[in-house]
């Protein structure tokens, strides 16, 4: 039996010897897994000798204590209050309102931007989050650091209406991204893909969103602009007669170029103008202003004419009132148009009094001035009287 103990004693010695700081660290962690003794028993055969001295195989297996591994257990860790306090902060992030940009921000950021990737990812963040809106779309398709329109998340050329109707797109939002298209291609030096847009929208979107002045002024200029570039160069009278509305008439010439004195002439002719229409027309048609803007034109821009359309695109001039009205928005809005044009002759016509024409158009103009001061103060003194 003492034999036994001995021989255990030292077979633990060798076991620890054998086993490293590392082993022990992981047993005690509980990290080892367990495994199978590899011992080499040897066969069991039996023996009347070995019978005779040590006893029965039972006697003598019973004496021996058999050596086992311990029973390894992995260690249970409760996860449940990480679970818990995980799920939580998940609950209060969903709970918290959103701040996002508002879409006025958002817009200027845009048009700050001059790095394409940004304009990409932007694009397409604000596309999955249904934010993609047709003022901000302009603002992403007329940034000219957007150069490759195919990085989009969408195809420009076919839009997947159900996608842009939960960014709030109307039917009417998809013809004016074609509009803007054109703008685009432009930039982009893509003349035939302008030519290939107008052949296939303007017959059966474009012109009759025009006749029933569904377009506003900004989208109009734009196809007048590129439809007589491309396809109908030198037609701009021609169409003034066939569709013989003022307004129209009015965009044509904001956004014509080479003609634009003819076309005032056309203009004149065409329609029956308030008298402050018919001044300003008339001053853009007369030779000396075809003079100046023919010869700033062959330098390759006309500062003049520059001045001249600016001032009919402010006014809105197609819907200026040249009627006396008592609206103080209104009065001051004329005076300020009337200003306006005279200091556009006196820059551009230092010479004005030397011409009958322009002198006359000055005349008329600073006589309707007059004429609006003198019913002002009759009508302030009116008010004053009555009140009294």
């Amino acid at each position: 039996m003492r034999s036994n103990s001995q021989r255990l004693l030292v077979a633990a010695r060798n076991y620890s010897k054998n086993k490293s700081e590392t082993d022990f660290l992981a047993d005690a962690l509980g990290l080892l897994s367990p495994k199978k003794s590899n011992r080499n028993v040897p066969s069991y055969k039996p023996s009347i000798l070995r019978n005779l001295q040590r006893g029965s195989v039972t006697e003598h297996y019973s004496e021996i204590e058999k050596e086992l591994l311990p029973q390894y257990n992995t260690h249970a860790v409760d996860h449940s209050n990480q679970l818990h306090n995980l799920i939580s902060d998940l609950h209060v992030a969903n709970e918290l309102p959103s701040k996002r940009p508002s879409q006025k921000n958002l817009m200027n950021h845009v048009r700050s931007l001059q790095n394409e990737d940004e304009l990409v990812d932007l694009a397409k963040l604000s596309f999955y989050q249904n934010r993609l809106t047709l003022p901000l779309m302009t603002r992403f398709i007329l940034n000219k650091h957007l150069q490759q329109l195919s990085r989009l998340p969408f195809d420009v050329n076919n839009l997947d209406q159900s996608a842009f109707e939960k960014n709030g797109w109307t039917e009417l939002n998809f013809s004016e991204f074609k509009i803007l298209l054109l703008k685009k291609y432009h930039d982009l030096n893509q003349p035939l893909s302008i030519v290939r847009l107008l052949r296939d929208e303007f017959d059966h979107k474009f012109l009759p969103l025009i006749r029933q002045q569904k377009l506003s002024p900004f989208y109009e200029r734009i196809v007048w602009k590129f439809y007589f570039d491309y396809i109908q160069m030198g037609s701009e009278e021609s169409t003034i007669k066939s569709l013989d509305n003022v307004r129209t008439s009015f965009l044509i010439w904001e956004a014509s170029t080479a003609n634009c004195c003819e076309i005032a002439g056309s203009i004149l002719h065409q329609h029956e103008l308030n008298k402050l229409q018919r001044l300003f027309f008339e001053l853009c048609s007369c030779n000396a202003v075809e003079s100046i803007v023919s010869t700033q034109l062959e330098a390759g821009t006309s500062p003049f004419l520059s001045a001249l359309k600016k001032i009919s695109v402010k006014f809105k001039l197609y819907n200026v009132d040249d009627s006396l009205s008592e609206n103080v928005t209104k009065r001051a809005l004329t005076y300020s148009f009337i200003h306006s044009v005279e200091d556009v002759i006196s820059t551009y016509l230092p010479e004005w009094r030397d011409d009958a024409a322009l002198a006359r158009i000055m005349s008329e103009l600073r006589s309707y001035r007059s004429q609006m001061v003198r019913e002002g103060v009759s009508e302030h003194i009116g008010s004053e009287v009555y009140a009294n």
